[in-house]
């Protein structure tokens, strides 16, 4: 039941504001694609800047891809520090799934790769309109990934075959084998396909690697699972998006 006496539902509005908007990474690019959108409805360039908007959500898309490979599934650093950054790079999301605070890609990569990116498009725009546009494109690419990622980690069953089909994909990813299916948005699903990582048949033939190159007990893991645990939104393992549904289905039975 909720605060109203109604039998509790999970929302995806309740991820949404509770969750998704309350991610520093999140607010930031979120606030600056409005600004973005502003500026190109105030200078009458909006219809004129849709193809520039696109190509920079294009060029999201192998970024997206080619970073959780080579980047967020790094070997192992034997550092503990350096170990540590990468647990909240993306080590800690595949421990522990249901904590959201460990999914986002934090500000420490994603603002130099803006910066990267900004130096190309700077190079390539034929104005400040194609700029802009690029740069927003650019930007909700990555607010539908995360986006996208949020909604394969929630206790939501989807009502269409295609979002049964995008969380089912990323579950494997996590659960069977975390060597294939990388693309998490929808959009960048095709690159799976163009790098051979797509194949589901062998995503369901083994049992992922929740640890990522490491033992269990490896103190490395246990000393950056315990460095996090006090920045969770919820408790160790669940986020308080999943918390409150488990607590509703306690309470259901």
């Amino acid at each position: 039941m909720n605060a109203h006496g109604k039998p509790y539902k999970f929302s995806l509005w309740e991820a949404f504001w509770r969750d998704y908007l309350r991610s520093p990474e999140i607010y930031l690019f979120l606030v600056a694609v409005i600004v973005l959108a502003a500026q190109l409805a105030w200078q009458g360039a909006l219809a004129a800047s849709v193809g520039w908007f696109l190509l920079g959500w294009l060029l999201f898309l192998p970024q997206e891809y080619l970073t959780h490979v080579y980047v967020l599934h790094f070997p192992p650093p034997r550092h503990a520090w350096l170990y540590r950054q990468m647990y909240r790079l993306h080590y800690g999301h595949h421990d522990l799934p249901m904590r959201s605070d460990l999914m986002y890609i934090p500000l420490w990569l994603v603002l130099p790769m803006l910066a990267a990116n900004l130096g190309v498009f700077w190079l390539i725009a034929p104005d400040a309109i194609a700029l802009q546009a690029m740069v927003a494109g650019l930007m909700t690419g990555y607010l539908f990934y995360e986006w996208s990622h949020l909604f394969c980690h929630l206790p939501y069953v989807p009502k269409t075959r295609l979002g049964q089909f995008i969380k089912r994909r990323h579950a494997l990813h996590h659960f069977r084998n975390e060597r294939v299916l990388f693309a998490v948005s929808a959009p960048a699903f095709f690159l799976d396909h163009l790098a051979g990582t797509a194949c589901i048949d062998e995503a369901t033939a083994g049992r992922a690697d929740r640890y990522l190159g490491v033992a269990e007990d490896d103190p490395r893991l246990l000393q950056s699972r315990n460095h996090f645990a006090a920045r969770s939104s919820g408790d160790l393992t669940h986020s308080k998006v999943w918390l409150r549904h488990i607590e509703a289905r306690m309470v259901k039975s």
